[in-house]
């Protein structure tokens, strides 16, 4: 029989402290494999920020996944990477067509023209929609109850760039529920929608 004393590091979100521990007495063949499931355990996961473990996964293909969440599609793209969404920048689903900055702006400007300045109450599942010169830009609440955007959150995603991004969403950090929307057409959303044009 075999007797392996092992150490491991337990992170917490201030500092990093030293709890130790034995494995009991088994057979040499049977530590062993214990040991290796164990070390095999710690170098998959990966210690985030204030000790939020986050597994670790090899590249995958990107035709595997259909990308809803981040539009991140490059091969060679993290599991982890391609679940979180992307806060307070424009992530767009088709890379081409959508105009641009000067683009958004004056669907923006639009869009303040139809449905005005101050921060809009939506009920749940309601979009507001309008689409001019080719663009359309939206404010959608996806929670289930009534919600109100929260200020210059709309102008917070005026002054992002989409690039030339032709679909694009865009959230806010602290507003996970009310989503921008921005591209080439006039948008086609479901449900509750007051939909205007500029």
């Amino acid at each position: 029989m075999m007797f392996f004393p092992i150490s491991c590091w337990f992170a917490t979100s201030s500092r990093a402290s030293l709890f130790p521990f034995t494995l009991t007495q088994v057979s040499s063949s049977e530590a062993i494999m214990r040991l290796t499931s164990v070390l095999a355990s710690f170098a998959a996961v990966a210690v985030g920020v204030n000790g939020a473990a986050i597994a670790e996964v090899s590249p995958v293909e990107a035709a595997s996944f259909v990308e809803r969440d981040s539009g991140v599609n490059e091969p060679g793209v993290t599991l982890v990477e391609r679940q979180l969404p992307t806060f307070n920048e424009w992530t767009c689903g088709r890379p081409t067509g959508g105009g641009g900055h000067q683009a958004l702006r004056n669907v923006h400007a639009g869009f303040n023209r139809v449905f005005g300045n101050p921060r809009l109450t939506m009920a749940r599942g309601q979009c507001y929609v309008t689409s001019c010169g080719g663009h359309f830009f939206a404010v959608c609440n996806t929670s289930g109850v009534t919600r109100t955007e929260h200020s210059n959150h709309r102008n917070l995603a005026k002054d992002s760039n989409p690039g030339p991004g032709g679909s694009c969403r865009y959230l806010v950090w602290d507003e996970t529920y009310i989503h921008y929307y921005f591209g080439a057409g006039s948008g086609v959303f479901g449900g509750n929608v007051d939909r205007r044009n500029c």
